[in-house]
């Protein structure tokens, strides 16, 4: 009787995927190991107080609270917000919500929740 490739006993096959799979993660996890901890100085850092992941992302929550003002009160506003806020939990800080057309500026109390980034803002 003669065996065609798809009768082969299967468990010899996966024993071969699973070591040569075991290769591949052991070379990735010293690859990974390897690339950390450089002791050479990097030459694209910038010397700030305030690193980049410490920094809120005013982008996001500008156009959240936009949303927000458009799904609750069907209004058209822009946002403005201080540019640079670093993440500090209990933070407070204000932007200012424009309807358009009309013009009319309300208040927007901002408040930091965790060192994260998460903000939760309350509309006056």
């Amino acid at each position: 009787m003669q065996m065609r490739s798809s009768d082969a006993p299967s468990g010899r096959r996966a024993r071969a995927r699973r070591g040569s799979g075991a290769v591949i993660a052991v070379l990735a996890a010293a690859m990974l190991i390897s690339a950390c901890g450089s002791s050479t100085p990097s030459t694209h850092s910038t010397t700030t107080s305030v690193t980049p992941k410490a920094i809120l992302d005013m982008h996001t929550i500008v156009r959240s609270i936009e949303a927000s003002i458009f799904t609750q009160r069907h209004i058209h506003a822009k946002v403005t917000c201080p540019t640079v806020i670093p993440q500090q939990k209990g933070r407070n800080f204000a932007c200012l919500a424009t309807a358009r057309g009309s013009g009319t500026k309300t208040p927007v109390a901002v408040t930091q929740q965790n060192n994260n980034g998460y903000v939760t803002y309350r509309v006056e």
